[in-house]
């Protein structure tokens, strides 16, 4: 521990700032810190901590419409898909967190217990264990002590660079859940002619769609020389001037298309939606 002139100290007093080194994970702003006796007392103290912030979101209290249905409805019990996100940078951590919240399911609540920038540590291991969660790690490193404690405490992790196939995954432990799966329905495609606007995560392309349709809301595979290089969501469609809900064979049209991927022209995008059926 340092002072602000960085002269190494071993105690502060009130609204003293100081530099501390030695932590195991990067804080957030706001973030508490206790002084326990010895190592013994702050490990007690972290431990009923984690206990206290895991029984908050595990023991909600649901809403009015999911304990008391209707006459002639069917009570369904939602089931919860814990999470601990674990990223290499701050924009990760909020692009990936964004996505997860917004994952519609009916009977399964998606809860990120924990979003942190760096490696995985044993306290999202601890907390994974505790809360029976699926740790994410999203370009960040996994060590082999870290490693041989997740095999032994038989916790999923999901490891990888890109976004959208952490989507995939993330889709195919709640269809695992819920005893559905999902089908896919190719709609069409659409050749690349001209690239309008280009923003982060998001670029506007004009095309000509050359098979099927194209439909807004629908998610669109980007191939470059036949091979596949990145996916993304159709968010808005213009034809003619006008916005349209869809957009059939031989028609030009505008596509707002949002994802992580550049687009150039004379790429291929494949348009398809997915739906979910009931497995027998």
């Amino acid at each position: 521990m340092e002072d602000f002139l960085g002269r190494k100290i071993d105690k502060a007093v009130f609204s003293q700032p100081v530099l501390v080194i030695g932590l195991a994970a990067v804080p957030s702003a706001g973030d508490e810190f206790f002084a326990e006796k010895n190592k013994t007392a702050a490990e007690q103290r972290a431990e009923e901590f984690k206990k206290q912030e895991i029984a908050k979101p595990i023991l909600p209290s649901p809403p009015k419409e999911e304990v008391a249905p209707q006459v002639g409805e069917t009570a369904v019990t939602a089931k919860f898909l814990n999470i601990v996100l674990k990223s290499d940078v701050k924009g990760s951590e909020e692009a990936l967190a964004d996505i997860l919240e917004h994952l519609d399911y009916k009977n399964v609540k998606i809860r990120l217990l924990k979003k942190d920038v760096g490696d995985v540590n044993e306290s999202d291991v601890r907390l994974a264990d505790l809360s029976n969660a699926v740790i994410i790690s999203f370009r960040v490193k996994v060590g082999a002590e870290i490693l041989n404690l997740i095999r032994d405490k038989k916790i999923k992790v999901l490891a990888g660079e890109i976004i959208y196939e952490f989507i995939d995954k993330i889709r195919k432990l709640i269809d695992d859940m819920t005893g559905q799966e999902i089908v896919r329905v190719d709609l069409g495609k659409v050749q690349v002619l001209a690239i309008f606007r280009t923003e982060k995560g998001r670029m506007i392309v004009g095309g000509r769609v050359t098979e099927g349709k194209l439909e807004r809301g629908a998610r669109a595979e980007v191939f470059r020389a036949e091979q596949k290089i990145g996916e993304g969501k159709i968010a808005g469609l213009q034809s003619e001037k006008k916005e349209v809900g869809e957009a059939g064979k031989g028609k030009e049209c505008g596509v707002l298309f949002d994802g992580d991927i550049k687009i150039e022209v004379n790429d291929i995008l494949l348009a398809f939606r997915e739906e979910k059926q009931k497995t027998l």
